[in-house]
């Protein structure tokens, strides 16, 4: 395989003449640094690029042009706003092409049809074939539909007829994950620290190789989608029977699982092999497997239509199997000790909370919106909402997955824990003061090349927040950031908003890979704490860092490599539109520049030699502040570094423009492009 690393001119050169008649900044950037005839190409890459296992096809696609992070973020923003109308299975088949897996648009073949509960209990029956009535000696030994029905005639005929459907679509989704697993005897439930430890390979997990290599991917997939069709086919329903009234709780053993039905009252729900939950309202408590997966249950939903709720356990947890949790009103809270939350294990999970003020507590690793070898999402609709973490965690794309955390309203707060002296993530880039969060937005593969030799590539994560004034904190690795082949996004699409962080964050990569920050709107505030560096767009060891911001007056502190800075043979790209911003740096390298970094080694070869870092910074109008006493940068000023004058045949090239008038021409076709397309 040809590993070309990026074209910077790709995009640039879609630019039409003519749409405006000031420069292009960017473009200019681009000239300075002459990356046309420089190129960005890896050459005898089997040796300094490993052949990594498990890379999702996107991959390559944005690695190779890296501007188009714009325009690929911007797309699953777009998918995820149109959840808003209750269309779940847009954003998921969405997230789903980015994983090389195309389920229909269009819905599976799937007809919820008028029936009762009993005839969806007697296919099951069938299914697993079991009797559900019995004889012995001609008596009759056990007659369990005699014992269904008279349970279910407590419930109202809407209620029973909702029920039905919706078991009707879970079934259908048990058959599709069972199809799935046909072939596999490993599992995976046991493992709990499988995130921790696969960033530098300290352990090694055989039965996950194993299940990859037998599991039927497109049909665990088809099997969560069949879920999502089902509520989105049953939405008004649920609307329908949310105000009706129950004074006890239902509770049904079937063979495929518990089926439960939860009354308009305030229920206390200790759960466990749960298939199906639906509960009327009422300000209820959940407690044991919530909306999760068992060793015992492939496939398990949760809805709760109304009340002000409590859940407490593994809470909308897809491991080997598909799971789904749909709460619609309240103001909910959500606790749990990890693996959880919209986490996908070799599965698909989805958290979804439409409205209220919630709060998100994961204290493990793993959740919150995080996919290894499958799709995991928490999505919040409405909401002044509050997620707090230990880590992997809050859109985590682990090894062959993809995680995103959603929230489309509301003035919001996210925190991955830092402090070590909370829980000992203790990270040596910061001196042990602060914990790698590898969270918000965050793309982590498992890096064996210096422990056992498997090399595993990292996933997609994603933090998408649409609109609000928000709070972000985390420690290092944290986000946007990409780590081994992974991508990690943090996309902020309005707001005025703070991000705290510390080391290897915002838009920041290490070896590989993809980290991309943007914030497309109001004014912003950026800090670094502790080592306070290495953010802002900033890349490591053939990775792509990227950072965006476009309009506001904003603020950014930091005290080394950052702001466009280029290291070992990498891309780093700043961008801000618009404003009045101050900057407040205290290093040496940053705002555009690359370092010598790349020594030839005799006995391997000359690539790590040949091969470009280029570093650049770019803002565009305002007028611009810029405190940073060793530096050359100014308001409407460029400069370079290394200097050019030392250019010469060396490879390390870093530009930065300060422009009070021009554009950056990529952003402007696409914008102009979306604008036509809408207006047709």
């Amino acid at each position: 395989m040809r590993y070309l690393i990026v074209s910077m001119l790709v995009l640039v050169s879609m630019v039409q003449p003519g749409v405006k008649e000031e420069r292009d900044v960017l473009d200019e950037a681009l000239d300075e640094i002459d990356v046309e005839k420089l190129g960005f190409q890896i050459k005898d890459s089997w040796i300094y690029f490993p052949r990594s296992e498990y890379t999702l096809p996107f991959f390559w696609g944005i690695f190779q042009e890296p501007l188009r992070i714009y325009e690929f973020s911007d797309t699953l923003a777009n998918s995820a706003n149109r959840t808003r109308s209750g269309e779940y299975s847009r954003f998921a088949w969405n997230c789903l092409l980015r994983m090389g897996y195309k389920v229909s648009l269009y819905g599976p073949n799937l007809f919820l049809d008028e029936n009762r509960t009993i005839d969806q209990i007697r296919e099951m029956y069938l299914l697993k074939m079991e009797p559900i009535r019995g004889k012995s000696f001609s008596q009759v030994s056990f007659d369990l539909e005699k014992e269904y029905s008279e349970k279910l005639n407590a419930l109202p005929d809407e209620v029973d007829s909702t029920l039905a459907r919706l078991l009707q679509g879970l079934i259908e989704s048990w058959k599709w994950r069972e199809i799935a697993f046909r072939n596999c005897k490993s599992s995976v439930f046991g493992i709990r620290d499988f995130t921790s430890t696969q960033p530098d390979g300290t352990k090694f997990y055989p039965e996950v190789q194993d299940l990859e290599s037998c599991l039927d991917f497109p049909s665990l997939y088809y099997s969560g989608m069949i879920l999502l069709y089902t509520i989105e086919e049953l939405r008004d329903d649920l609307s329908s029977i949310s105000d009706l009234k129950l004074k006890e709780k239902v509770e049904l053993e079937t063979p495929l699982g518990k089926v439960i039905v939860g009354s308009s009252e305030k229920d206390v729900h200790e759960l466990e092999d749960v298939f199906l939950l639906l509960d009327l309202g009422g300000d209820d408590y959940y407690s044991g497997e919530i909306a999760s997966t068992s060793e015992k249950v492939g496939v398990s939903l949760l809805i709760d239509l109304g009340g002000n709720d409590e859940y407490e356990g593994k809470i909308s947890s897809g491991t080997m199997g598909s799971s789904l949790l749909l709460d619609v009103e309240g103001n909910d809270k959500y606790s749990s000790s990890g693996y959880s939350q919209g986490l996908a294990f070799f599965g698909f999970s989805f958290q979804i909370d439409e409205n209220g003020d919630d709060k998100y507590f994961l204290m493990g690793e793993a959740g919150q919106g995080a996919g290894i070898f499958g799709l995991g999402v928490l999505m919040d609709f409405k909401g002044n909402d509050f997620y707090y973490c230990m880590g992997d965690c809050q859109g985590y794309g682990g090894v062959g997955g993809f995680g995103s955390l959603v929230d489309l309203d509301g003035d919001d707060s996210y925190k991955a824990e830092w402090d070590p002296r909370v829980i000992d993530r203790s990270d040596y880039h910061t001196n042990g003061e602060c914990n790698y969060s590898n969270a918000q937005g965050a793309g982590f593969g498992r890096r064996g090349d210096g422990s056992d030799g498997h090399i595993w590539s990292g996933g997609l994560g994603v933090l998408l927040d649409l609109k609000g004034n928000d709070e972000y904190e985390a420690g290092t690795f944290s986000q946007g950031i990409g780590y081994w082949f992974g991508v990690g996004i943090l996309y902020d699409k309005a707001g005025n908003d703070h991000y705290k962080s510390a080391y290897f964050t915002q838009g920041s990569c290490a070896h590989y890979c993809i980290g991309a920050l943007l914030d497309l709107g109001g004014n912003d505030s950026h800090e670094l704490f502790s080592t306070a560096g290495a953010a802002y767009g900033f890349g490591w060891d053939f990775g792509i860092g990227f950072f965006l911001d476009k309009g506001g007056d904003d603020s950014y502190s930091a005290k080394r490599i950052s702001f466009g800075c280029a290291e070992v043979n990498s891309i780093a790209i700043f961008l801000e539109l618009g404003g009045n911003d101050s900057y407040h740096f205290n290093g040496k390298l940053g705002f555009g520049a690359s370092d010598k970094r790349g020594r030839y080694h005799p006995e391997i070869g000359m690539m790590r030699y040949e091969v470009p870092s280029i570093g650049i910074f770019v803002d565009v109008h305002g007028e611009d502040i810029y405190d940073w006493e060793e530096g050359i940068a100014e308001n409407d000023s460029k400069w370079f570094s290394p200097p050019r004058k030392e250019w010469g045949k060396m490879i390390r090239r870093g530009i930065g423009i300060d422009s009070n008038e021009g554009y950056i021409g990529f952003i402007e076709e696409i914008e102009r492009l979306k604008e036509t397309l809408g207006s047709s």
